[in-house]
């Protein structure tokens, strides 16, 4: 709650859950080991309402497949759907599988793929739904170009990272500030300094 509404950051529960650890420090744990306590923790109440609701919308159009859809391509949909949302709702308790570049995308494909099949069946059956919506083309160019942005300031972010962990070198797994010589953590700060 110290973070809120927006959290501590993406990336950041390596750092963050140290703040509140009482017992003497021996690990350290770069996940949380359940993707909604991450998801608060990192991004906030605002970020996990989104994730939930992400959720509940591919929920609906699964839904929605099960019970309109009677063709084969439909129906192979609701399979993969039936297993995809059920297991990684479940799994994301016990791991943090969707912060894995690939998981992610994967989920993402996946997730996009039924969205798609439940829009296109929807116009098939001029079901007049929330399935059924059009999109003027300024809308997903501008959309289109909002995520590209958002794309581009993570890769720039991600190399300022990479640029910033150079300059620190290699640290042993063993080694913390408080078992450094102090004109090794000296050295540190300053290439600290030097990638910001």
């Amino acid at each position: 709650l110290e973070f809120s509404p927006l959290g501590s950051g993406l990336g950041s529960y390596l750092n963050v859950h140290r703040l509140y650890r009482v017992d003497d420090e021996r690990r350290v744990y770069y996940f949380a080991e359940n993707q909604y306590f991450q998801t608060l923790m990192e991004t906030g109440i605002i970020g996990l309402l989104l994730l939930l609701s992400a959720i509940l919308i591919l929920a609906m159009c699964l839904r929605f497949l099960v019970n309109h859809g009677n063709s084969p391509k439909t129906a192979s949909v609701c399979v993969l759907g039936v297993f995809l949302v059920p297991s990684q709702l479940v799994a994301a308790f016990f791991d943090f599988g969707w912060f894995i570049p690939a998981n992610t995308i994967l989920l993402a494909t996946t997730s996009g793929f039924i969205a798609g099949q439940t829009h296109a069946l929807a116009d098939r059956l001029k079901n007049r739904s929330f399935f059924r919506f059009g999109l003027p083309r300024w809308a997903a160019f501008g959309l289109m170009l909002l995520i590209f942005s958002i794309a581009l300031l993570s890769l720039i972010s991600s190399w300022n990272y990479a640029a910033m962990e150079r300059s620190l070198g290699e640290t042993p797994q063993t080694e913390n500030y408080d078992t450094m010589s102090l004109e090794k953590v000296d050295t540190r700060i300053e290439g600290l300094k030097q990638a910001l």
